[in-house]
């Protein structure tokens, strides 16, 4: 029964900034959503070769409230870039040809969204298969038991790039999560926590 603007209320919003964690090395950014009745909370904190990112999602409301999540880190594809799955992950995509072909491929319609849900294990990464480099993302499938996968060759605005997405629900849109008994719950008075980790590998 909201009206919720295209990508969820955090978009394009302005953010408050803890200044003594940044002080400290942490990046502690918080809001209070003015549709849903919601405070957020990201700390971003730097740890080795680890970039570890912590939510906490806090309901205000006297009544639970569904949520709808995601990550969406966009990346510049090179070539000899190439997805690493979880064999269980990869199942649950059903042999989409790009995904195995990434640098390269170019889906129908020069865009392409796909999901795989529900997830026993949370992680994958992009392996570039001529330099050796490598980026990891790790989750729990018990917080976010949903992936999804995004790419673009000019299908969208003229864009190119990839996202991988940790998600709590294969759906791009609340109100289809909610009909599905998808995304996550937070009762009254209480909060929602999860994390994503980033791992640069050598």
């Amino acid at each position: 029964g909201r009206k919720l603007p295209d990508h969820g209320e955090l978009w394009q919003a302005s953010w408050g900034v803890n200044d003594d964690a940044w002080r400290n090395g942490v990046l502690n950014t918080s809001i209070t959503l003015r549709i849903s009745p919601f405070d957020f909370e990201r700390i971003i904190d730097l740890q080795d070769n680890e970039v570890c990112l912590s939510y906490r999602l806090t309901n205000r409301s006297a009544a639970e409230e569904r949520f709808l999540w995601a990550m969406h880190p966009l990346l510049a594809l090179r070539p000899g870039d190439r997805l690493v799955l979880p064999a269980s992950t990869r199942a649950l995509l059903h042999d989409k040809a790009w995904v195995e072909d990434l640098d390269l491929a170019i889906p129908e319609g020069q865009s392409s969204k796909l999901f795989a849900c529900p997830l026993s294990e949370g992680f994958t990464a992009i392996r570039n298969r001529n330099t050796g480099e490598r980026l990891e993302l790790q989750w729990s499938p018990a917080e976010n038991n949903a992936l999804g996968l995004w790419l673009t060759r000019g299908g969208w605005h003229g864009y190119h790039h990839f996202a991988i997405e940790p998600a709590n629900a294969d759906a791009d849109d609340l109100t289809a999560a909610a009909t599905r008994n998808r995304g996550r719950i937070v009762a009254p008075g209480s909060s929602a926590l999860w994390q994503v980790r980033f791992r640069v590998a050598p």
